[in-house]
């Protein structure tokens, strides 16, 4: 993260290379989750998706695959029906997805990664393995728009994806990115 902010040319009053740190602080709640992923034997379609398309709600996400590629990002993502393009699986390296608070905070200059996992012919009599960490701001961290001088006070004032989240906190982004996934009002009372 503090790449990212130097990247950014945060400005040293906001924090310069450490902005980012005060909400990552280890210390505090947040959503960060570590999920182990496996993908069973396919006999199945190329074309089916075995997790669908979607950005992750995060700030970034790690991900650790093993040896059966599946992992598909949508590139020129601002393009209607742009392309997909497989990931592929590179031993020994970490996969790093840029997720929808540095979308947020960067007012769209940088795109959260749009994704999904694909079946893959290798994974017919194969299982698919993946370890990704969804790294999470605190969740009192504000999600607005940062300073930098790559986008200028209009940029951080103009709509971006994520319109209805704005001025939210990472917590009440992760509770209605959740809402929005699942619809719990079709789960039954107990």
């Amino acid at each position: 993260m503090q790449c990212f902010a130097m990247g950014l040319q945060i400005p040293e009053s906001f924090g310069g290379r450490y902005f980012f740190d005060k909400s990552l602080d280890w210390e505090e709640h947040a959503g960060t989750t570590l999920r182990f992923l496996h993908y069973p034997p396919q006999n199945g379609d190329p074309d089916t998706p075995l997790a669908g398309s979607h950005t992750d709600y995060g700030s970034i996400t790690l991900l650790m695959q093993k040896d059966i590629p599946g992992l598909e990002v949508q590139a020129f993502r601002a393009q209607k029906n742009a392309p997909w393009v497989a990931a592929p699986v590179i031993p020994g390296t970490i996969l790093v997805n840029i997720a929808d608070h540095l979308q947020m905070w960067t007012n769209g200059l940088l795109r959260s990664t749009k994704h999904r996992v694909m079946y893959n012919p290798e994974q017919q009599n194969r299982s698919r393995y993946s370890i990704a960490c969804f790294i999470h701001s605190n969740d009192t961290t504000k999600l607005d728009p940062i300073e930098s001088p790559l986008f200028t006070k209009e940029m951080r004032t103009e709509g971006v994806e994520f319109e209805e989240a704005r001025n939210m906190t990472a917590g009440e982004y992760l509770d209605w990115r959740l809402s929005q996934t699942y619809d719990y009002s079709k789960v039954p009372e107990e």
